[in-house]
């Protein structure tokens, strides 16, 4: 029983979108894509992308079933109708000065902010219960707290339409800063035999810590009535969370020693992002192998740092090829290197394709003000490459003006693992090294040693973290990766060949009816 997954063809690349994000919760064998043909003869749940009036028909039959249905973007008006919400199209400056940014003292955010206003059991993984719009922290680049940005339209990303509950529940409304409200984000509405979780954007919350809100809609939600569909936890069987860091090494890598230091003192494994055009230096080298000897890790960060891996597909698979070879020659002991970490997290669909055409298994990106196909909310396989290739996207980023903004204070940072934590995310965030001209604004190395030493502290409060290396993280993104799992007769069914995948990870367990099962695998 799988969740069918209906679109046209007109709206394929923004399927794709959304079929990746199902995969990576769901596995490949959770999730098939249908035709609206084929789609009322087919038992299961259903995700519907754009749904209009013509196919309202179909919904309504479906509706009859024993089953869940999401629905995402713009509805038809009678479509609307059906599920109790009143629907008007968008007009031109609809929302447009809500986007604008205004200043708080700590960062930059929209006016216009989603609400969670439910006390709906599939909001429950939330800990933020509001969100702006667009949220950043440095320049128009970085969102500490994650999640990808709600844009001016008309996109994919953006609002698709003015809608108001009738008889629909409202989960979250769209509201400005003095309390005004401008219509509904996303709502649930139930029948007796169905329910219906609508968001007001075409690809959901893909790009966001949200995404749970899916997985606890499909696999928990009126259990003991509707059909439930598992999906793979992120968090690997036995522990409450999972964090992994990273410096990216652009310049001057033997400066990273004091805070490699630090961590090797906290017990905690150091990862270093490595530009080889640099080249390294021998103290550079002597650090890499202090890394690796202590249980750290080292992958690529390209050969000289192009904005998006270079120009195109050539140009990115060269740069590619040639920081991986650098690597396995001139530091054999990282061993074959599987993962890269995208310069400035730029990810197009070319430069990904070419990070799998060298030889990568995975990659690190996801960024707000770029590539949004490429911040994805759950870890795993991303859109628009094949063979697949599995990302996870890390924006927290420790920067010393940031910090110098937030007061002298880490509490972003730690709102952000929290936001992680809850939502059953890994926390991936990174640092730099320091260099003669630039320090990214820390004022000393006591000062930035000091705010690294605060996040550990606040990390380490909480029980049962797993904290691996960046090649151990993803290592287990890809084992996740390789787990199927349906149900057959009302039996959880799973399937797994984890071909080069280390056998000492942490085994993997589903959320499934109110419960956590560990596969053992």
């Amino acid at each position: 029983m799988p969740i069918n997954l209906i679109g046209r063809q007109e709206d394929i690349e923004l399927v794709s979108i959304v079929e990746a994000a199902l995969i990576r919760s769901f596995s490949v064998a959770g999730v098939q894509r249908l035709n609206y043909v084929a789609t009322e003869q087919v038992d299961g749940c259903y995700l519907f992308v754009n749904p209009q009036d013509e196919q309202a028909g179909l919904i309504e039959q479906l509706l009859a079933k024993r089953t869940k249905i999401i629905l995402l973007g713009s509805l038809g008006v009678a479509l609307g109708r059906t599920l109790g919400l009143e629907v008007e199209a968008l007009e031109a400056g609809d929302f447009q000065d809500y986007l604008s940014l205004i200043e708080t003292d700590t960062f930059d955010q929209s006016q216009l902010s989603i609400h969670y206003v439910s006390d709906s059991p599939i909001l429950a993984r939330l800990k933020a219960r509001s969100r702006p719009l667009l949220r950043y922290d440095f320049t128009d680049e970085w969102n500490t707290l994650g999640f990808g940005g709600i844009q001016k339209g008309p996109s994919p990303w953006s609002i698709c339409q003015k809608v108001r509950a009738i008889t629909a529940s409202s989960l979250a409304q769209l509201t400005n800063q003095i309390g005004q409200t401008f219509g509904l984000y996303a709502s649930l509405t139930s029948f007796e035999t169905s329910e219906v979780l609508w968001f007001n954007r075409q690809v959901g919350p893909v790009d966001s810590w949200e995404w749970a809100i899916v997985e606890d809609f499909y696999s928990h939600y009126r259990s003991d009535e509707l059909p439930c569909i598992p999906h793979l936890r992120e968090i690997p069987s036995g522990y409450q969370g999972a964090v992994t860091m990273r410096l990216d090494c652009d310049q001057a890598i033997a400066t990273s020693r004091p805070l490699f230091e630090l961590y090797r003192d906290a017990g905690l494994p150091f990862s270093l992002a490595v530009v080889t055009g640099l080249p390294p230096q021998v103290e550079d080298m002597a650090l890499l192998r202090d890394v690796i000897a202590a249980g750290g890790s080292v992958v690529s960060h390209s050969v000289t740092h192009p904005p998006n891996w270079g120009a195109d597909h050539a140009q990115a698979l060269q740069e590619a090829q040639d920081s991986k070879r650098w690597l396995e020659q001139h530091l054999p002991e990282v061993g074959s290197v599987r993962y890269a970490v995208s310069p400035f997290h730029q990810n197009p669909p070319y430069a990904v394709q070419a990070l799998t055409d060298a030889g990568y298994q995975g990659f690190v990106g996801g960024i707000i003000h770029n590539d949004p196909e490429y911040l994805i909310g759950r870890a795993g396989r991303v859109p628009f490459c094949e063979p697949p290739i599995v990302s996870h996207s890390q924006q927290c980023m420790l920067h010393g003006d940031c910090y110098h903004r937030y007061g002298n204070s880490v509490d972003p940072y730690l709102e952000s693992f929290s936001n992680h934590l809850k939502a059953g995310n890994i926390f991936g965030y990174l640092d730099h090294p320091f260099s003669a001209t630039y320090q990214y604004g820390w004022l000393s190395e006591t000062e930035r040693l000091a705010a690294h030493a605060e996040l550990i502290r606040f990390i380490q409060s909480h029980e049962d973290i797993w904290f691996p290396n960046l090649v151990q993280c993803l290592d287990f993104v890809r084992k996740r990766d390789q787990v199927q799992i349906s149900v057959e007769a009302d039996q959880l069914q799973v399937r797994c060949d984890p071909k080069g995948i280390p056998g000492d990870l942490p085994t993997i367990s589903v959320g499934w009816r109110g419960e956590t099962i560990d596969l053992g695998i």
